[in-house]
């Protein structure tokens, strides 16, 4: 629940209705707060392969909501303008 890529991906287990959860590992060399988008990247990354593990039953769409609520983590709100 702290950090973008895990919270995304624990929006996109929700909707699932996936009781389980997945391990991710995260090495960035990006300084925090940089406002490269190093954030909507890990995002966008981690629902996109979690929607393939789970066979790919999200739309892009859906997979687009479920990416803002990283970014709500790290910006206070949610906005697509990196995830999208």
């Amino acid at each position: 629940d702290h950090n973008v890529a895990g919270k995304a991906l624990g929006a996109l287990l929700g909707a699932a209705g996936e009781a389980g959860g997945f391990e991710i590992e995260s090495t960035k060399h990006i300084k925090p707060g940089s406002g490269v988008g190093s954030s909507a990247a890990s995002a966008s990354a981690a629902v996109v392969a979690g929607n393939e593990l789970l066979g790919g039953r999200f739309s892009r769409s859906e997979l687009l909501e479920f990416a803002m609520v990283g970014e709500q983590l790290a910006s206070g709100s949610r906005h697509a303008d990196n995830v999208a």
